[in-house]
């Protein structure tokens, strides 16, 4: 069992400081930051894999002054059979000196020495003075994900929950991790909260899982992290996962699970790919103040639209069902976790559709207001007046863009 400590970063804020600069300061920061790591007392370099699968795959190097930080994604990359490094042909080389300090920042365009910049033309993420491996995780996909949209068989690098059930897989959008399971390794949920999905099928990014019941069973290498917050210590497990299904079918449905404080979105309802996309590009995840896309890019380099259409293609050539499940209503009631998972269950075999549904004209779905198994109410007037209902429904649609 390996215990290592992080720190949360105040001064790094993601995605707002992934930066794109230009070539002359990219190559004096590049110098930097490898002179910063190749002084430090140990070097650590990490030769693994982004991607579950070679048809979904893109191949890291990680070059770091930090023990912590290897071990870190030693336990969450997928390894690689080749152990010669010369041989390793990488996709993506990622620099991370945790101890740099530019005293001339503005210099080199930077408004702090604590910033992830990459350079997806060279393939190199250079990442300084940052610690927190949950940032430096989001720095890496962001950096992945603007790289696989324009390989020559796209993936769409999304921020999703893999379900496989039965020969039968779903993307699970979970933004409020309702769904971190308790137990990795005895759900029908495996792997980190982010996939790949390209024309071949649905692939795990990671590996590894992390989360925060530190009473599920674990092995004798696996790592705990104790995360600094100022005063406050939270600790989690990074588990390896062994029964990793590296390659599942085109999911049969996706399923945005939202706890929605507004209580505005139907507890059930059907999406059209269109309508389906301006979600995943909002990024609503239940409160409306606070929107991020549920995939992983950088928008410098991924314009907009380009991942939107690459989404509302691929689920209509794999015929791909889009449901959105709010699980809190106005008056306060809630899903169970067991009428959860119930309800995706269920959307995988169809059976979602079998009651007729009723068409909203203003959020552009249709509303399912009965599934077999599940008492809680699914009404989304429930707790409104009718009148109210559609006049914050309307402003909720303007934000979302549909």
């Amino acid at each position: 069992m390996y215990y290592v400590q992080s720190c949360s970063n105040n001064k790094f804020s993601f995605p707002k400081n992934l930066l794109s600069l230009d070539d002359t300061h990219f190559r004096s920061l590049g110098i930097l930051i490898a002179n910063s790591i190749s002084e430090a007392e140990r070097v650590y370099v990490l030769d693994a894999c982004l991607g579950s699968h070679r048809l979904g795959q893109q191949k890291v190097r990680i070059i770091t002054d930090s023990a912590n930080i290897a071990l870190y994604f030693r336990h969450m990359l997928v390894p690689h059979p080749e152990t010669n490094p010369s041989l390793f042909h990488y996709n993506l080389v990622v620099y991370i000196a945790t101890s740099l300090k530019i005293p001339n920042s503005k210099e080199y365009a930077l408004t702090s020495d604590s910033f992830a910049a990459s350079n997806p033309e060279r393939g190199i993420l250079l990442i300084s003075n940052v610690k927190n491996t949950e940032t430096i995780t989001d720095a890496i996909l962001a950096a992945v994900g603007s790289r696989v949209i324009h390989e020559e068989i796209p993936s769409l690098p999304i921020q999703a929950h893999i379900m496989y059930h039965r020969g039968k897989s779903a993307l699970v959008i979970d933004p409020s991790k309702l769904l971190v399971c308790a137990v990795p390794e005895e759900t029908y949920f495996n792997g980190f909260h982010s996939a790949l999905w390209n024309s071949h099928g649905v692939f795990h990014m990671f590996g590894g899982v992390a989360h925060q019941n530190l009473k599920a069973p674990r092995s004798r290498g696996d790592l705990v992290e104790m995360t600094l917050h100022g005063d406050v210590t939270n600790a989690r497990v990074i588990q390896p996962l062994h029964n990793l299904v590296p390659k599942v079918p085109p999911p049969t449905t996706l399923v945005f699970v939202i706890r929605d404080i507004t209580g505005i979105l139907p507890g059930l309802a059907k999406l059209a790919p269109q309508v389906a996309s301006k979600y995943l590009a909002a990024g609503y995840g239940g409160k409306p103040n606070q929107l991020q896309p549920f995939y992983f890019q950088h928008r410098l380099v991924s314009p907009f639209g380009k991942l939107e259409k690459l989404f509302e293609e691929l689920a209509v050539a794999h015929h791909t069902r889009i449901y959105l499940c709010n699980i809190k209503r106005r008056d306060g009631t809630e899903l169970t976790r067991n009428e959860i998972e119930n309800i995706l269950l269920t959307s995988l075999d169809n059976s979602l559709d079998q009651s007729p549904p009723e068409r909203d004209d203003v959020l552009k779905c249709d509303v399912i207001k009965s599934v077999r198994g599940v008492s809680t109410s699914l009404d989304p007037l429930q707790g409104w007046q009718k009148d109210e209902y559609v006049s914050k429904a309307k402003r909720f649609a303007s934000l979302i863009g549909i």
